[in-house]
């Protein structure tokens, strides 16, 4: 799609369909291609020369959102109560809502909760123990690491790409349409 006349540009409209990259700039591969009665020429009537090639390195398309990379260590501080981990992404996100990662604590279903790092590759979540529990390696489980995105949650790379994958890297990959049923609720699994 294109607009234009009287002046000495026209613009060009791509829809970028989600996955689609381009990291190093977009190239116009030619001719342009006119529909329909459309032309393009000059003042004095002369057509325009549609077979042209041109590059535009500083124009990048990403359409792809970000993935986890890894889950960090459980982290215990005895003194607080505070159970922490670290998740990093693809690449920066920005975190709207609080998401979450479900853990056990003494076998009891447990979420540690978005605490830190919008903006940043790394994302910190936490969970402070209730009155009666005691945190330690031994209590703390994570045994399926992903984020869940509670109503309103959403994590998206800083174009507005929602993030495509919210569990751990496993190496698995899914022959068929059907997912095993034990992913945790509200998981994006990809």
């Amino acid at each position: 799609n294109g607009k234009g006349s009287g002046g000495r540009s026209l613009a060009f409209v791509l829809t970028v369909r989600s996955g689609e990259s381009a990291p190093t700039g977009v190239r116009l591969a030619g001719p342009i291609s006119l529909t329909g009665k459309a032309t393009i020429r000059d003042s004095a009537g002369n057509d325009a020369n549609l077979n042209t090639t041109a590059a535009f390195p500083k124009v990048f398309v990403d359409a792809i959102g970000p993935k986890v990379t890894s889950f960090g260590t459980i982290a215990i501080d005895g003194r607080t109560k505070r159970v922490s981990l670290q998740v990093s992404f693809s690449e920066p996100v920005t975190v709207v809502g609080v998401p979450a990662v479900p853990f056990t604590l003494n076998g009891q279903p447990r979420q540690l909760a978005y605490a830190a790092g919008t903006g940043k590759n790394t994302l910190t979540f936490s969970y402070t123990a209730s009155k009666g529990e005691s945190p330690t390696a031994k209590n703390v489980l994570l045994s399926a690491p992903a984020v869940n995105l509670p109503v309103w949650s959403r994590i998206l790379d800083l174009w507005g790409n929602a993030a495509t994958s919210l569990a751990g890297p496993t190496g698995i990959s899914l022959a068929s349409t059907t997912i095993a049923e034990n992913n945790a609720v509200g998981a994006v699994v990809g």
